[in-house]
This record gives structure tokens, sequence and C-alpha cells, in this order.
């Protein structure tokens, strides 16, 4: 079980970058998702769906394609599951923290 800090940003939109990001590691951690990390951190998930069980406040999601591209972004309840069939990865972004704008293009910063 690891967790591999990362930063993202959306190169189109000056200004926006994703809260400190973890890449999750390992059955155990990728089932707690963001509960996982430090609070106002999110997370980065190799999946195509995710679930809400468990949260308090709503959750932000974003599903990226291969390319980190966003193809859905959007603001999830608790006790919720999210599907996204074409994802390739979903990042789970902690509420109140703005979303990507859908076909943004993100990319994965040096840390």
């Amino acid at each position: 079980m690891t967790r591999e800090r990362i930063s993202l940003d959306d190169p189109s939109k000056p200004g926006w970058a994703a809260p400190p990001v973890a890449r999750l590691c390992g059955a155990r951690l990728r089932l707690r998702g963001i509960r996982a990390v430090p609070r106002g951190w999110g997370v980065l998930l190799r999946t195509r769906s995710i679930h809400t069980f468990g949260m308090r406040k709503p959750l932000g999601v974003v599903a990226l394609d291969g390319d980190l591209v966003v193809r859905r972004s959007r603001a999830v309840p608790p006790r919720r599951v999210v599907v996204d069939l074409g994802a390739s990865w979903i990042l789970e972004i902690p509420d109140g923290h703005p979303l990507p704008a859908v076909g943004a293009s993100l990319r994965i910063l040096p840390s």
C-alpha cells in the first residue's frame, strides 16, 4: 500500500490547480478513497467507478480518459455510486474546491 503525491494543473485555465493529490495503490487504500489521505487532499484512482458511502459531505468527482482529459466533472452527494465506462481515471476532490471544466486536459507536474 502506497500513497504517491502528485500535482495536477489545467494549462488552459491559468491559476487552477488541484489540491495536493495522492495516487493510491493497494486495495484497502483504494476502497477508502479520499478518506485515506489527509484532510484537504484529493485522490487519483485508476478506475471507472467510485462510491461516496461513508462520506458526510459532497465530493468533487472528475472522470478522466487515458490522456487525462476531463470527461465529466460534478459534485456528488453522499451515498452514491458514480460509473463512467469511458474513464480510465477518477479524480476525487474535496468539497468546496473548484472543479476543472469538461474537455480540459490536465497534466501531472513533477513533485
